[in-house]
Order: C-alpha cells, then sequence, then structure tokens
C-alpha cells in the first residue's frame, strides 16, 4: 500500500504538482540539509513567479556590544564541527534568513503563546518593516536584496490562531520580532590561549515553511503533504519518525511518498527505553485508579 503512494511508483494515483492542491504541497523529512535546499528552490521558484522580492536578513552577532572579530567569528563557525557542535547548531537562531512577501513561513520558537505564536506555528508573510536606517529598497537591483539591518518586525498571516485581531492589523495577523539568543564559544587569543565568551545573536524565529523535518511537523495536520522515509546517510529512523511524519495528513489520498524506502524501518521493535516507560506509566495509572477507589468508595 505504502510503495503505491510513491511518486515514481507505476501504481501511484494521478499527481500533477503543477496545479493545485498539488503545487502547495509540503515535505516532511529527516533530512536537515534537503529540507534547506527545498526551502531554498521554493522561494526563488516562489519569487521568480511573483515577482516579489527575496530579502535576506542577516543576524546580528555582538559580545559585550561589540561586532565580533575574525577569531570570535571562526570560533563561532566552528561551533558545528564537532557532533555534539552539530545538533547544537539546529537550535541556534539562523546566521540568515531569506524572507519574502507571502512566502510560507514557520515559527521556530515559542515567542508570544498568548497569541499562539508558538514553535512550529505555520503562516504567510504579509509585510516586512524595515529599519528606519535602512536604504531604500526600490533604489536596488530587484531580485534578491540583502539588508544592512535587521527589519523592526514581519507581520505573519497564521494558518491557525485562538487570538484576537490586533488593533490596526488583518485577522490573524501577527507581528514577529527579532528574538535574542545567548550562544558561548571558546576562543583562541593571540597568546593562543583559550577564552570562553559569550555571544548574543538577533534574530528572526523562523524559517520557510515549503519543508520541514519530522519533529517540526509533530502535532500539525498538513493538507497535502510528500513525505520522505528514506534511510539518511548518517543516523537512522525509527518508528517514531515513521509515525509523525505518516501521520500529518487526513488520509492516504493527501499523501505521496518522495522515494523508496526500506522495509526493515517497519520490522524493527521499539527502543527497550520506551517500553519500560509505558511500564512505568501503566503501573501508576492502576495504582492511582486504586487508590482513588480507596478514598472516594468508588464515586465519581
Amino acid at each position: 500500500m505504502l510503495r503505491s503512494l510513491i511518486i515514481t511508483d507505476k501504481n501511484c494515483p494521478p499527481t500533477d504538482f503543477q496545479m493545485e492542491p498539488w503545487k502547495s504541497v509540503a515535505l516532511v523529512t529527516p533530512r536537515h540539509a534537503v529540507r534547506r535546499l527545498w526551502n531554498e528552490e521554493a522561494l526563488h521558484k516562489y519569487s521568480h513567479s511573483t515577482g516579489n522580492e527575496i530579502i535576506s536578513c542577516k543576524a546580528v552577532d555582538t559580545i559585550k556590544g561589540e561586532p565580533l572579530t575574525l577569531r570570535e567569528q571562526y570560533a563561532l563557525a566552528a561551533r558545528g564541527t564537532s557532533n555534539s557542535g552539530g545538533r547544537r547548531r539546529n537550535q541556534d537562531l539562523p546566521e540568515s534568513i531569506d524572507v519574502a512577501v507571502g512566502m510560507k513561513v514557520m515559527v521556530t520558537q515559542n515567542v508570544e503563546t498568548d497569541l499562539d505564536i508558538t514553535n512550529g506555528a505555520r503562516g504567510t508573510v504579509t509585510s516586512i518593516v524595515l529599519h528606519p536606517d535602512e536604504p531604500s529598497i526600490s533604489a536596488r537591483e530587484t531580485g534578491h536584496v540583502e539588508l544592512q539591518n535587521l527589519p523592526l518586525y514581519i507581520l505573519v498571516k497564521l494558518d491557525r490562531t485562538r487570538v484576537t485581531q490586533l488593533a490596526g492589523l488583518d485577522e490573524c495577523v501577527i507581528p514577529v520580532e527579532p528574538r535574542t539568543q545567548t550562544m558561548w564559544v571558546r576562543c583562541e587569543q593571540k597568546n593562543r590561549k583559550l577564552v570562553n565568551k559569550t555571544i548574543k545573536r538577533r534574530q528572526f524565529p523562523m524559517t520557510a515553511a515549503y519543508a520541514f523535518t519530522d519533529y517540526r511537523s509533530q502535532g500539525q495536520t498538513i493538507p497535502y503533504v510528500l513525505v520522505d522515509i528514506a534511510t539518511p546517510p548518517t543516523g537512522g529512523l525509527n518508528l517514531f519518525n515513521l509515525y509523525v511524519a505518516l501521520s500529518r495528513s487526513s488520509g492516504r489520498s493527501t499523501i505521496r511518498l518522495l522515494r523508496d524506502f526500506d522495509d526493515k524501518l517497519f520490522q524493527a521493535s521499539h527502543g527497550p527505553e520506551l517500553i519500560v516507560e509505558d511500564d512505568r506509566l501503566e503501573t501508576l495509572n492502576a495504582e492511582t485508579k486504586e487508590q482513588w477507589e480507596r478514598n472516594t468508595g468508588g464515586r465519581k
């Protein structure tokens, strides 16, 4: 059944990615590299079709309020070379983000829970409010613009929200402001001594939402989804990855698979730690029920 949903399989139902609704399909993949490349290509395709400029927003990195030296920039870039550094970097605010009016975006941090600006919230950029010191974009070459200053905020129309309409804004539109994150690096001084330094980074906690990892897709319902469950070059997939990725839409008719997969993925068992935890929770549940019945006489 699953293989009949692979887009290259002869039994796959007709799927035209040039026409709606499949034209707006989102990719769910375990690979960060695939996610980044897919988002870049989708954004450039969107910009070319609409004429809306891609605007690059570079993060502002400082140490004690001062710009980073070359040594400090090198130390920051080297954070991703170690095994743990690579995982940590995926949690960092990005060095640079590309945005365009009308593009699909996802918030990557809990910014304002009362406004539903939470990790994983998706929406569409409606406006980019530039810094007052930013030179006029209209005077530059069209296509791609690199800002000199971070915008003041970006207006995003959320796909799903419970927030009351904000004064002066359209329904479901909320402002997303830059966030500040603290990072630590070991920087080599001129005397070759390593010194720990604290870097503060300001950047928007968002990314393009044409593709995202299975981790980011948790808890979301995606109208039409293209799923990648091929075994990655490094690491691996477990039953949790498969369940999250394959349950993001409403049924078989709205899901397609990007490529073939390894049957052994579905034949694996859950990790022993997960089974032990399930048993522990079941025991607690039984003990709690027994104590409640003893204290209340079984009354509901």
